[in-house]
Parts: C-alpha cells; structure tokens; sequence
C-alpha cells in the first residue's frame, strides 16, 4: 500500500464517523456512561491526533500530547463535523509527500526522548488508534441501544477475513 493509498483509507474511516455523528442526537453523542469518556470525547481525542500529525508533518516534529482539547468537538455535533472536514482536507493535502519522508515523535512516556518515524508509519498509526476508538465508540452507543454500521470499529485486517471466510462458507 502506498502513501496515497495510506490516506485514502484513513480520510474513509474520518467521514464514517462525520456519517455516525450526523446520525445521533446531542444526547447520544454527550452521555457519558459509568464515568467513560463520551462519544463526543473519543472523536475530540481522535480529531486531536489528526490533527497534530499534520502539524507534526509541517514542523518534522510530531507530538500527541500536545493537544487542544478543543471541549467544542465533543459537545457540538455541528461543530466537530466541520472539525472533520478540515482534517479531511489538511490529510488530503498530505497526497504527494513522500511516504518514507522521516519524522520525530515525542515519547509518551518520556517526553524527553524523541522517537524516528515516517509519514507513512504515522498515517498507519493513526488510522488504527482512530478505528480503535470507532471500536469503543460502537461499544458505547451498542450500551445504548444505537445501532451502528457492521464496518464501524472494525479494522481493515478483520474485515478482510470475514469476507475470506464468508467466501470460504459459500464454496462448502
């Protein structure tokens, strides 16, 4: 898979969640159960990242910690789909670069120690940690009774094998 192809499948999942937040009311997207973090707050969080790798491609540096923690995202549905829409476009801005185009991320549990990367490595990154949380997002709204696309949450790798294995249960 190329760099191209990195940041089609990534640009996929964040309107799959634009479609999801469109879908719920402001309470669904909100509540907050048992003290887990909200709908609302996992997309902030994965929005964050989004946006911070592109900031990181711009400077070289790239950092997940420094986030905003923009409370807007995670409580205006409106508001954090044209948030969406902007990392949608500033990740399609990311087309052409070099994939292996090298990169420094901040160490998460030592913030002195700067760790090599690439575009590409990070792009992957932050397509899992962003299906990872569609995951507990699924799981969330499945405790509310909300229904959400079967593809939601799932990762690419665990999609693929269903469908190998649903070909394999036809054939039989």
């Amino acid at each position: 898979m190329n760099g191209n192809e990195i940041i089609s499948s990534l640009i996929a999942e964040f309107r799959r969640g634009t479609a999801l937040i469109g879908q719920l009311d402001d309470s669904a997207y909100t509540e907050r159960l048992g003290g887990a973090a909200s709908v609302g707050e996992h997309f902030r969080h994965n929005l964050e990242f989004g946006f911070n790798l592109v900031k990181g491609v711009e400077t070289g540096k790239l950092d997940y910690c420094d986030r905003q923690r923009d409370p807007r995202i995670e409580t205006e549905r409106p508001y954090a789909i044209e948030k969406t829409g902007s990392l949608i476009q500033s990740i399609e801005g990311l087309k052409g670069i070099d994939p292996e185009r090298p990169l420094q991320t901040r160490s998460e549990i030592d913030d002195n120690l700067w760790l090599p990367t690439s575009l590409a490595r990070e792009l992957e990154f932050l397509h899992s940690h962003t299906v990872h949380h569609y995951a507990l997002i699924a799981a969330k709204l499945g405790s509310m009774n909300i229904e959400v696309p079967f593809e939601f949450g799932v990762a690419p790798s665990t999609l693929k094998y269903w469908e190998s294995r649903d070909r394999k249960t036809a054939k039989a």
